[in-house]
């Protein structure tokens, strides 16, 4: 599928947030193991998550879809309400039929929530697993010091975990991300035997502790981290999946930029720790504004406005801001392209992504003029306010590379032709829909 994207000023749109695939795909795998059914809404219909339910029939639980929630033309499903009938901890592993498909968060979720006993799990059958899934494991594996050995085959890791220990940090490892780790290293702390203490700044930014609260096991918090009292049984719980700020970042930035431009965002969970993107877009003088309609009981949900009422300003991110924003570098990249002045985003040697470099690439294709230093530091020199130049972007199934491109897209002259971009609503499932929604009626459409 191809994209074909028009000059879309102002831009005005009102977005129910989907669900945070991160929060859902971990409370659904929680849910799996606790004593009672849970009942999750609010979860996004997405590969990660479809993949998270087959994991929980396979386990042994018992799923049922009860709701669904679509878009207003019925093309797609967004999210839906789903019951679990917990197994107490009492399933049947390996997981049959999954080994060769894991996805790199289930890879890393399953040696977690299995930290009480040895089981084996088979994750290298295609060059992508090799690539991140197998890495990953190993990585979380090693933090967590368990006992690993590999089968003849190659792809089969024997864990062994009753010595498994938290008592380093949770630190950016090669090819995985840090944010899964410090996830996952949550998950199997709470699993242990004994109670294992987790240190780092990256803890507090977890969604983890509060899900662990939600399901009976509410973590203790200490100066610098927090301890989980281990082997802790999960109670069934009720669960609604708060909007997924990284599927608001990019409207967010692209309704910033233009003046006269208003977009309103539904149900997007506002936790201080996700709340990086909207202080670096405060900073560069957009108008946000936002309302908390549910700070008890879990996560803030809320709405955020935005208004583009004047020329944003560039910005410089140091190394230490740069890891509360690290997953939403593609909206700060668009609003620092629209920007007036030169951004600098200083980015940290173990905190370098493969994607920034393409991501630059699909910028200097707007006509924007940036570029990445030997110290791996971002510059950004932005438009000021005048619209960029349409482009042919090769997004080889990459949303990210669509996402971004498509919102450059609605911020330049001319027409912009998004390639291979099939991928596109696995990350956010009414994406492409959303584009048709633009108000002054120079609608994108799909080729």
């Amino acid at each position: 599928m191809n994209l074909i994207v028009e000059s879309a000023c102002p831009i005005r749109l009102r977005i129910t947030v989907p669900g945070d695939r991160r929060i859902a795909h971990t409370a659904l795998l929680l849910a799996a193991t606790a004593k009672g059914t849970s009942v999750l809404s609010g979860v996004p219909l997405v590969a990660e998550t479809e993949e998270a339910l087959r994991l929980c029939q396979s386990l042994g639980c018992n799923v049922e879809i009860h709701s669904h929630l679509g878009t207003p033309d019925k093309s797609c499903t967004l999210s839906a309400t789903v019951a679990i009938a917990g197994t107490a901890r009492k399933p049947a592993f390996p997981v049959a039929g999954f080994s060769d498909h894991l996805s790199r968060r289930s890879a890393l979720i399953l040696p977690a929530l299995f930290a009480t006993r040895p089981f084996e799990i088979t994750v290298c059958s295609s060059p992508s697993n090799e690539k991140e899934v197998r890495p990953a494991v190993n990585r979380f594996l090693e933090i967590a010091g368990a006992n690993v050995r590999l089968r003849q085959n190659g792809s089969t890791l024997l864990v062994d975990p009753a010595n498994l220990e938290f008592s380093q940090r949770p630190s950016a490892a090669g090819d995985c991300l840090p944010n899964e780790l410090v996830d996952c290293a949550l998950v199997a702390a709470a699993m242990t035997r004994c109670g294992t203490t987790v240190r780092g700044d990256e803890v507090r930014r977890s969604f983890v502790p509060n899900l662990l609260s939600r399901f009976g096991a509410p973590p203790t918090w200490l100066e610098n981290g927090l301890l989980l009292q281990g082997d802790e049984a999960l109670e069934s719980a009720s669960i609604a999946v708060p909007g997924d700020l990284g599927c608001a970042a990019y409207w967010l930035a692209a309704g910033a930029c233009i003046p006269n431009s208003e977009v309103i965002l539904l149900n997007v969970g506002l936790s201080p720790s996700r709340a990086g993107l909207i202080r670096v877009l405060l900073r560069m003088g957009a108008r946000i504004t936002e309302e908390i309609e549910s700070p008890l009981g879990g996560p803030p949900v809320g709405s955020l406005m935005v208004k583009g009422l004047c020329r944003l300003r560039a910005i410089t991110i140091g190394k230490d801001e740069h890891y509360a924003v690290r997953d939403d570098l593609p909206a700060i990249f668009i609003a620092a392209a629209f920007a007036e002045g030169t951004s600098i985003i200083q980015i940290g040697e173990g905190e370098r992504s493969e994607s920034t470099p393409r991501l630059l690439e699909v910028l200097r294709s707007f006509g924007v003029a940036a570029r990445q230093t030997l110290s791996g530091s971002v510059e950004i020199r932005g438009s000021g306010g005048r619209l960029l130049d349409g482009a042919v972007i090769e997004s080889a199934g990459d949303p990210v590379i669509a996402m971004t491109a498509a919102m450059l897209g609605l911020l330049s002259n001319g027409v912009t032709r998004i390639l291979n971009a099939q991928n596109i609503d696995d990350h956010d499932p009414d994406f492409s829909g959303r584009l048709r929604e633009i108000a002054n009626h120079q609608i994108p459409c799909l080729a």
